[in-house]
């Protein structure tokens, strides 16, 4: 019995084993469903059979979820190793994936890891959809092989070595891996190095020791990036807090041929410093929570460790775009000098705004054509930088120690800028200048105690609104002294594209204007004018009663310039008279010049208005001055062709009337021609005049003067003559001084001679009677012919050697009369001048004026 209930119960395990046999593949799904359905997981398709005893073959296995699609293909499976043929993976990202409400702490690691067959796979392909393949190549092969438990190696596109122990699983990634490799941006030229990563459940821990190179393109610049050592980073999960620490990382900026300024002087001085390696370092830890990114310090500094800018307390937020940070920039070099910016930035929507600190100090001063020594510069710096617009405030002061420019030189000055510049589609400027200096050298002038100060407007329509002023408390030269000028004046115009167009005004104040032999007070000028391819200017002058217009265009070919200038009444150009000639007073009169000419060429042609001029030299008066002189000024020289001059009057002892004369000036010689005038009721004159300090010899003709004039003017008394007499004076003129040699005189017509109680006649008749009848026939002479020889010297003295031919009617006494006669003219003339009562009263007059002024 005990051995037939065994025979039946073999052969029900038998047909137990064999139907278990039969639906192993629908029993091993349902089991593996079964386990499987909590992580959403099924098996689609299974296929497998006993090699053998101790071998299990799986022809083609499928497992599905909501992420990936695997399908396994020939596998084997022993005790000692799961050998795979094939292995295709799909990956899917599932439309119903979403954020879960509830957060999963992620827990350390504790793994089981159990005693287990190796596994190998000889390939391994992995696909993705288009959302994933953003991430992972699109299709990805691989071969596994686990040589030691829980050690893998992975070739084919990716080389890596993972190692799985119960509290940790490391990766050590080749970054030169063909699937890493494709998924570098076009700017990674070159990626080397190897990845180890360690997973620990709840965090991951990543070293990188990389080499890598990019290029990065830019219209302006290329700037080629290399990085080479290590980076660590450590990723908490549960904080979502990633930690990264790049200080062992060399990484370098290389600009090349970068044209960011390509205007000439900066390219060349600020080339070299912009086209240099630069080394950036991150010594400070990076740390990302959330959405924001922080970290302590970053700091970019070139090779020739003259420039270095660091960020401080560096801020980043992912989701808001939102950066802040304190940015300091310090640069010294002999080129440039010694700068220091600090100022915090923020950056939002794009814009970046910051507001700071500016501090530079040079002995010299770089980029500008400008010559300067000791330049300090400080103040607050503020910016708001976009993609469409950027605006940059200046708030500084300074001080220059020497500056010069062509010829301006300056001594110690201080400078404050405020200033706002807008750079959008064109570039508009708002500030104000102020510009202070000891001393300003311009060749031979210098100011003491200048003043410049700016208001500069520029819209964006580029219209320019300029408006400021300038003062200087001394302006002097060798030659001139300025005291207390001050100038206002404000320029407007378009300076946009195409002809530029502006306009100027000006109002500029002299306290006094001073020569050697000139001093003029409280001299007004009033300017104005409009600039485009050429400047026309115009400036209202004035002086006192002076008046002056000047009106010049200036352009790169021509200076034309018309100048008019009116003194009315002429008394008011005394105290320019009293720096030439002090004895000279201007009594009455008007005066008005014109000139047109060119400043570049150095020519002009004049006019010179004088209407009813008197003056008074000393004692000498000359009234009624009338002429209208023109000519031309051309190479330093004046010529003036013909200019007729009339006077009223002469009174110099002599009294000379309606004198009238032509001035003439050739190649700055001037001389007079045709010079007439009245005197003793007759005539005077000369051919020509030289007015020169060269010597000269002049030839004086005199017609019809009165002889009953002349003795009045004599004032002998008891002496009375009557008739006319001529004479030709050949009159020598030099150093000054006067003198007639050979001068002839005589009678034209009858004459009479009457002598009754003269003091001298009777003295010598009395001193001797034996003349008293020679004498005596003088008393009543009829004069037939007068002859004179006249002679002058330098210092006065003027002899005559009369000859009279007549006859005494009353006696019937024919007479022959000889004698010589000496006398001082120049003292006869002063006395003559000092009675002059005309002369007395202007002089009066002008001396009470005087007095009240």
């Amino acid at each position: 019995m005990i051995v037939k209930f065994f025979k039946w119960l073999i052969v029900i395990l038998c047909c137990l084993f064999l139907v278990l046999y039969i639906a192993r593949e629908r029993l091993a799904v349902m089991i593996a469903d079964h386990y499987l359905a909590p992580h959403q997981s099924s098996v689609s398709c299974l296929n497998w059979s006993f090699n053998s005893w101790k071998q299990i073959k799986v022809e083609q296995l499928c497992l599905d979820n909501q992420h990936v699609s695997l399908r396994v293909e020939n596998m084997q499976i022993t005790r000692e190793r799961i050998h795979v043929a094939n292995v295709i993976a799909q990956l899917v990202l599932s439309s119903d994936d979403t954020p879960k409400q509830q957060q999963t702490i992620w827990q350390p690691l504790q793994l089981n890891l159990p005693n287990r067959p190796l596994l190998s796979i000889d390939n391994m392909t992995i696909t993705s959809d288009k959302a994933i393949s953003a991430l992972l190549p699109q299709k990805l092969n691989v071969s596994l092989q686990e040589n030691k438990l829980n050690h893998f190696l992975l070739s084919g596109d990716v080389h890596s070595e993972v190692i799985v122990q119960d509290k940790e699983i490391t990766v050590d990634l080749k970054l030169s891996s063909p699937a890493l490799q494709s998924k570098l941006p076009v700017q990674i030229t070159s990626l080397q190095g190897i990845a180890h990563a360690s997973y620990f459940g709840d965090r991951v821990d990543l070293n990188i020791k990389h080499t890598v190179a990019a290029q990065l393109e830019h219209a302006k610049c290329h700037v080629q990036v290399t990085s080479q050592g290590s980076g660590e980073l450590s990723f908490d999960i549960n904080q979502q807090n990633l930690i990264a620490d790049l200080s062992n990382a060399d990484i370098l900026l290389e600009p090349n041929e970068c044209n960011v300024l390509q205007k000439e002087p900066y390219s060349e001085q600020l080339g070299a410093m912009l086209n240099q390696p630069w080394h950036v370092s991150i010594p400070s830890q990076l740390s990302w929570q959330g959405t924001s990114l922080t970290t302590e310090r970053l700091r970019l500094s070139s090779r020739d460790r003259e420039t270095t800018i660091q960020a401080n307390a560096t801020s980043i937020d992912s989701q808001t775009a939102h950066v802040s940070a304190a940015i300091s920039i310090a640069h010294q070099s002999n080129r440039l000098g010694k700068l220091r910016v600090e100022a915090p930035i923020e950056v939002m929507g794009g814009q970046v705004k910051g507001t700071g600190e500016l501090e530079y100090y040079s002995d010299t001063l770089p980029v500008l054509p400008i010559q300067a020594q000791s330049i300090k510069l400080g103040g607050r710096i503020g910016f708001d930088v976009g993609a469409n617009q950027s605006q940059l405030h200046l708030d500084v002061h300074g001080s220059v120690g020497q500056a010069s420019y062509d010829d301006v030189n300056m001594q110690s000055g201080n400078v404050t800028i405020n200033a706002q510049v807008t750079v959008a589609d064109q570039v508009s400027i708002e500030g104000k200048l102020i510009v202070q200096t000891d001393e300003l050298n311009y060749q031979q002038l210098r100011a003491q105690n200048s003043q410049l100060q700016l208001e500069v407007d520029i819209a964006k329509d580029q219209q320019l609104a300029l408006s400021g002023s300038l003062t200087n408390q001394l302006l002097h030269s060798q030659s001139i002294q300025v005291r207390g000028m001050s100038s206002q004046f404000a320029l407007s115009g378009n300076i946009g594209k195409g002809e530029v167009f502006t306009k100027l005004s000006a109002q500029t104040k002299l306290s006094s204007l001073k020569t050697p032999k000139l001093e003029v007070n409280n001299i007004n000028i009033d300017s104005q004018g409009q600039q485009s391819r050429a400047g026309v200017y115009e400036h209202f002058i004035t002086g006192g009663t002076v008046e002056a217009v000047l009106k010049h265009q200036y352009s790169q070919l021509a200076h034309p310039y018309q100048l008019a200038v009116t003194a009315k009444p002429i008394v008011s150009l005394q105290p320019v008279v009293n720096g030439f000639e002090p004895k000279l007073k201007l009594v009455q009169g008007d005066i008005a010049a014109q000139a047109k000419g060119d400043f570049n060429l150095q020519n002009a042609d004049f006019s010179v208005q004088v209407t009813d001029l008197s003056i008074l030299y000393d004692t000498h008066y000359v009234d009624k001055i009338n002429t209208v002189i023109t000519g031309q000024y051309s190479s330093g020289k004046i010529n003036i062709p013909s200019s007729k001059v009339l006077i009223g009057q002469v009174r110099s002892g002599v009294v000379l009337s309606n004198l009238s004369t032509v001035l003439h000036v050739e190649n700055d010689e001037a001389y007079l021609s045709a010079i007439n005038a009245s005197m003793f009721d007759g005539n005077v004159g000369a051919e020509r005049l030289n007015l020169s300090l060269q010597p000269q010899l002049v030839q004086v003709k005199a017609q019809s003067l009165d002889l009953g004039l002349i003795a009045h003017a004599g004032r002998d008394a008891g002496i009375e003559l009557n008739g006319k007499v001529s004479g030709v004076f050949p009159m020598s003129i030099a150093d000054s001084t006067v003198s007639i040699e050979q001068g002839q005189l005589f009678s034209t017509g009858e004459g009479k001679l009457q002598v009754a109680q003269n003091a001298s006649i009777e003295a010598l008749k009395a001193q001797q009677p034996s003349l008293k009848s020679v004498i005596g026939v003088l008393d009543d002479l009829t004069i037939d012919k007068l002859n004179s020889d006249v002679a002058l010297t330098p210092d006065g003295w003027l002899t005559l050697g009369v000859q009279i031919v007549g006859e005494n009617k009353q006696q019937s006494q024919p007479v022959n009369f000889n004698y010589t006669h000496k006398e001082n003219i120049f003292t006869l003339f002063r006395a003559l001048r000092l009675s002059d009562e005309i002369t007395q009263k202007v002089e009066n007059a002008l001396t009470k004026q005087e007095q009240s002024q």
